[in-house]
This record gives C-alpha cells, structure tokens and sequence, in this order.
C-alpha cells in the first residue's frame, strides 16, 4: 500500500481473489493474470509462496512470460533456491527483460 500512498499506480493479481480486496479499495487495479501484471506494469514485484509457485507464475498459462519484453523489469522477492532462480533468470533474460532477485529473510510473527 505504500506505493499507493506515494501515487505511484499499482496493478495486483493473486492466486487467491479475495487477498486483492484491501489494495483494489485503496486504489490499485486487479489483473485477472500474471501476464495481465507484466503487460501493464514497468516493474512487477512477484512474492508467493514456494519455488514452484514461482516457477508457475513465470511458465504457467498466462505467465509472466507471454508479456515481458526489454521494456519490463522482473523482481523476484519470493525465498527461492538457485536453479529455480537461474531457471527464471534465463527465460526473463532471453525475452529481452529485466531480472532481479530480492528474496524477503524473515519470518511470519505467530
């Protein structure tokens, strides 16, 4: 919410619709897919759960890769090991886009 609240536009997507609710009240657009996200966005911070979720979201059915081009930058936030890193990197990179790796170190407060 803090890139909505410096008036930056923000575009989100989730795997899980209702997770979107609160940044779509607060002004940002819903996406209905990743590669929705990338065909809108500049840069597109990606942060789910697991490698596979990563990898996913870049392959799967409407990822990330149908839109990137040399124009989109990528950001990996999710804690991934590095094949998969490597694997992402690569294919971003071959499509003329930007990758950068910015894994999230910590963990959720009980």
């Amino acid at each position: 919410k803090n890139l909505l609240n410096s008036g930056h536009q923000v575009t989100v997507w989730n795997r899980t619709t209702e997770k979107v609710k609160d940044f779509v009240e607060a002004g940002a657009k819903e996406a209905l897919t990743p590669s929705d996200v990338i065909a809108e966005c500049d840069i597109t911070f990606s942060c789910v759960s697991d490698p596979q979720a990563a990898k996913d979201l870049v392959f799967g059915n409407c990822g990330v890769l149908q839109e990137i081009n040399t124009t989109k930058g990528y950001v990996e936030m999710t804690s991934v090991d590095s094949d998969t890193s490597q694997d992402i990197a690569e294919a971003i990179s071959l499509k003329g886009g930007r990758y950068l790796e910015a894994q999230i170190q910590g963990s959720k407060s009980q």
